[in-house]
């Protein structure tokens, strides 16, 4: 966990400054350790429900695991300066991943590693609110996931994957008047959307569309099997 390249430093903090300053407020910048997260904020405290979207620079700083499933703490992804492995930076990222975007690749070239590690990739990556990774490297282990099957399992469930479970409509509804609708939605992907999106009920009849939009916020519809009810 001491290693300098985990840490922030005034030229990295200028970097940072610059790209916040230049990337659209609604756009996420992802970063390799958290820690680098932590000391520029000076706040080891995960993000909240209250905080995410708003566009603070908080809410804007996301996850990017380059040595997925690898020794030391996923090489120094969840140090802290007293453990290479700190429970407390693994669940500050398990918090944080439920408003800002985590992702990366493997890069375990160990062949026992790979044999001992692979099948820990959905519960890793569901923990994690994984959305993203790379396919190819490290080919020992995305090899194993395509051989053993596990490659399209993650592949379906990486990022939001969303189920209706059922839908109640009023029979009829007036011109200009009101109609009772109930949506009740399950998210079974790893994590959830984070951008912005407007969701629309579009209704179609004698080769007619409406298209209504409603108050909800996908971005709030949680991931690993939780139910939202519009």
């Amino acid at each position: 966990g001491r290693n300098e390249s985990q840490h922030m430093n005034a030229k990295r903090r200028k970097v940072v400054d610059y790209l916040l300053d230049n990337a659209p407020e609604d756009r996420f910048i992802l970063f390799r350790y958290p820690m680098i997260k932590t000391e520029y904020l000076d706040d080891e405290t995960p993000l909240t429900e209250a905080e995410a979207f708003t566009g603070i620079v908080k809410a804007r700083m996301g996850c990017h695991n380059d040595a997925f499933l690898n020794t030391y703490g996923n090489e120094g992804t969840y140090a802290s300066d007293d453990k290479d492995d700190d429970p407390k930076v693994r669940q500050y990222v398990a918090t944080e991943t439920l408003y800002v975007p985590n992702g990366g690749e493997t890069n375990v070239e160990s062949n026992s590693r790979a044999k001992k590690v692979y099948n820990q990739a959905p519960s890793e990556m569901s923990t994690y609110h994984w959305s993203f990774c790379g396919s190819s490297y490290a080919e020992e282990v995305t090899s194993r996931w395509l051989s053993s099957g596990l490659f399209d399992t993650l592949n379906i469930h990486m990022g939001y994957r969303y189920n209706l479970l059922d839908a109640q409509f009023s029979d009829e509804a007036e011109t200009e008047g009101t109609m009772d609708v109930t949506i009740r939605l399950r998210n079974d992907g790893y994590a959830p959307i984070y951008n912005e999106r407007t969701v629309y009920l579009v209704l179609r009849g004698n080769n007619q569309s409406w298209s209504l939009p409603l108050k909800a916020d996908p971005r709030r519809w949680l991931p690993n099997g939780a139910v939202s009810t519009i």
